[in-house]
């Protein structure tokens, strides 16, 4: 550091700058700074020029194994060196201030400065998000360029490109090999068929919780609440055992992060409208054709040449116009809550729904309410806690006729036929098949209002053992309750016809007589523990993996349901109703299962990949000496790209090698068919004493103590590439599924010969 003071010198002294009197201070100052420039400046080139110095380093891959045939470049020299077998590349003498590029096809290039440490370690992470992507698979995870599968992977943002009120609805057309086709745009119902590879109906799994339900669960959740779905679509899948034979979907909800809290809200306003809606025949085109029909049958038109002049030129009816809307509305809000720190972590969402249906009489409705609350904490430095709480409400409106049979009225109601009898609002006209005015009504036919709750919930605890680095140690355990309740009411009403010559011309003609009422309840619960240990190592280049994990579950269902019929209607409460022919019904349910499932993995420097996997799994249906099952699979996969013969191939930036081979479970008939015995439900009755029903028992059925599910075994072979650092990705999979044991019924019928021998 150099500094002047010119403004002040010594008298003298020793040591002092003596100067005379007739010196020109300023210009011996000006003097002085610019000496002192030139010699600052003369020390920095000396310094630079001393810091020419050998390089050396390691280029790593995105899991810290050596990198062979990485290119490493000096930007101010522009010379090049190619990492050896280790990773390890070396330059005779680079500049402090030089900065190298680093690059590999596949890898995302990355720029280093050189400055004076003189060894580096450089990290490189694999190019395009698919192949570094995390992939949820059956009780872990694996990065894309590490799956040995058939399994594809949808993020959140990718789901949410469409709104719907449905979440298959929302994942059509965006994943191969699933297959999802609408049954009904019926607001409330979620029975669309979702199936992969168009093996059927796959198992699902939340959060890595198997559920009962046949996706009724999946279709209601908020797509705002999911982080990825997987879908396993091979004999991957032989890790869930018994269920899993026509593949796995698996969910992830989101969970916190990390770091400054986030609001999100997120609101849909749209408008539902038939794309294709088939256009009846008006009153002139169906009188003509009617009259064709009767000449083309039997010669004989069906109406006199003055009957169809009258249908030409009459008004007709436009029975779908009068009943149905253009479109219906739909609203979709979601407000959550994202963040966390070192200590815990949190995610929270409410969501809401509102769809409305095409009825006129705006009397066909669902609503959703939605709650998830997911929080992770770390309780020690070796001990980690998961809560997760989540919760639905929704409620579906609709008149007792049911939509379809609405609908057909549209489509059967005659275009001549008037819709109120002599155009009186007043009074619904009686048709000949279905006034679909009177059935879209619930004031006037009746109505049905489904209720469905379900509160899920499940805790976590880890433990990452410090005495064996890479042991992990979990235990979790998820209780599931579901409650439906349907209320229905059959309500008696009438339609009219018109007769002027009477004194009351308006005749009545009763329909749904008697009114009726019901009530139904269906609750579910479900609970199942899990423990797992994991162990991860890391020997050199020889990366090795082992899961085992305990499975049980229990799930329990009651249904109840209450009938009663109205000697005359008061009000919609079912012990309003008469006390003549009551009709109840019920019935209890019960499913228990345990489970081992094991995996074991092998990863030899990120490039040939092995896995074995296996669950061995016991049902409560079966013969207690045949109720345990064991389902295996063994997969491989070769990254071919990552060979040395394949480092310059122009485009190509990823060619991997997959192949699974297993087999997979799926349960067949009806449970306990090893168990004998006589059913009180099935036989007839007779009336012994008058005003005494008694119910019959009927035989029991042939009893198969041998009963078992049947085995599906699955072959895939598969290709990935990446062109282009991966921003272009092509997946290529050819598979056989053949299966075995499948039930066939047996013919018990007797002969209707007898034979009789004498000697």
């Amino acid at each position: 550091m150099f500094i002047f003071e010119c403004d002040r010198y010594p008298a003298g002294g020793s040591g002092g700058l003596i100067i005379s009197k007739e010196t020109n201070m300023r210009r011996y100052c000006q003097s002085l700074l610019n000496l002192s420039v030139v010699s600052l400046l003369l020390l920095i080139a000396s310094v630079a020029t001393a810091q020419q110095m050998p390089v050396s380093g390691t280029v790593l891959n995105e899991v810290g194994e050596p990198l062979p045939g990485a290119t490493v470049t000096s930007l101010r020299t522009g010379t090049s060196k190619i990492a050896d077998l280790q990773g390890v590349f070396s330059f005779t003498s680079l500049d402090v201030t030089d900065s190298l590029r680093v690059s590999r096809v596949g890898y995302q290039t990355q720029l280093v400065v050189v400055g004076v440490q003189g060894n580096l370690v450089i990290q490189l992470q694999l190019a395009g998000y698919n192949l570094n992507e995390v992939v949820v698979v059956g009780y872990g995870t694996r990065k894309k360029a590490q799956l040995t599968g058939a399994v594809s992977q949808i993020n959140s943002k990718e789901i949410q490109t469409t709104t719907h009120v449905s979440l298959a609805q929302s994942l059509q057309g965006k994943v191969p090999g699933l297959q999802i086709r609408q049954n009904t745009g019926e607001p409330g119902n979620f029975d669309n068929s979702i199936n992969i590879r168009g093996f059927g109906a796959p198992l699902y799994v939340i959060d890595g919780i198997p559920q009962n339900d046949n996706g009724q669960s999946f279709q209601r959740i908020d797509p705002n609440d999911i982080e990825s779905i997987s879908i396993i679509k091979d004999a991957s899948a032989a890790i869930y055992g018994l269920r899993a034979a026509n593949g796995v979907l698996i969910v992830t909800t989101k969970k916190g992060k990390k770091g400054k809290t986030s609001v999100s809200y997120n609101a849909v306003v749209g408008m539902q409208k038939p794309t294709d809606m088939p256009k009846m025949a008006n009153r002139a085109q169906w009188a003509i054709l009617r009259n064709e029909a009767d000449i083309n049958a039997s010669g004989i038109p069906f109406f006199t040449r003055e009957q169809l002049q009258e249908h030409m030129t009459a008004p007709s009816t436009d029975w779908y116009g009068l009943t149905m809307k253009d479109a219906a509305t739909q609203t979709q809000h979601n407000l959550s809550i994202r963040g966390g720190n070192d200590a815990a972590s949190y995610f929270v969402s409410l969501g809401y729904v509102t769809e409305s249906g095409l009825l006129r009489s705006n009397d066909l409705n669902y609503k959703k309410y939605t709650f998830r609350t997911n929080l992770d904490m770390q309780l020690h430095k070796n001990w980690k806690g998961e809560i997760s709480l989540a919760g639905r409400f929704d409620r579906k409106d609709m008149p007792s006729a049911g939509f379809y049979n609405i609908f057909n009225g549209t489509r059967t109601a005659l275009p001549y036929a008037e819709p109120y009898a002599n155009g009186n609002p007043e009074y619904l006209a009686l048709q000949q098949y279905i006034n679909p005015l009177s059935s879209s009504r619930s004031d006037v036919s009746g109505y049905s209002e489904d209720k469905g709750k379900e509160f899920i919930s499940y805790a976590t605890l880890t433990f990452e053992a410090p005495f064996l680095k890479g042991l992990v140690l979990k235990g979790r355990a998820a209780y599931n309750n579901n409650n439906n309740q349907n209320k229905t009411l059959i309500k008696g009403y009438r339609l009219y016809t018109y007769d002027p010559a009477l004194s009351d011309p308006y005749i009545a003609h009763v329909q749904n007589s008697p009114s009726k009422i019901s009530n139904g309840l269906m609750d579910i619960e479900a609970v199942t523990l899990q423990t797992h240990a994991l162990y991860d190592t890391r020997i050199k280049d020889h990366t090795i993996g082992a899961t085992m994990v305990y499975e049980q579950s229990t799930y329990f269902s009651r249904y109840t349901s209450a009938a009663r019929e109205y000697d005359f209607y008061t009000n919609d409460q079912i012990d309003q109703a008469g006390l003549n022919n009551q009709v109840t019904n019920g019935i209890e349910e019960n499913r228990a299962s345990q489970s081992l499932i094991g995996r074991l993995a092998y990863n030899y420097r990120n490039k040939y990949f092995l896995e074995y996997a296996f669950r061995y799994d016991g049902s409560y249906r079966y013969h207690p000496d045949r109720r345990w099952g064991f389902f295996p699979v063994i997969q491989g996969a070769w990254r071919v790209s990552e060979e040395k013969f394949m480092r310059n191939l122009g485009p190509l930036s990823n060619m991997k090698l997959r192949a699974s081979y297993g087999e997979v479970g799926q349960d067949a008939g009806a449970p306990f068919q090893y168990v004998q015995g006589f059913s009180t439900s099935g036989g007839g009755g007779y009336e012994f004493v008058d005003g005494t029903w008694l119910v019959g028992a009927s035989s029991p059925a042939i009893v198969n103590e041998k009963l078992t599910w049947f085995t599906s075994t699955i072959l895939n072979l598969g290709i990935d590439l990446g062109f282009f650092n991966n921003k272009l990705n092509l997946e290529f999979d050819v598979y056989q599924r053949d299966r075995s044991g499948l039930l066939a019924r047996r013919l018990v019928s007797l002969s209707q010969y007898v034979w009789w021998y004498a000697s």
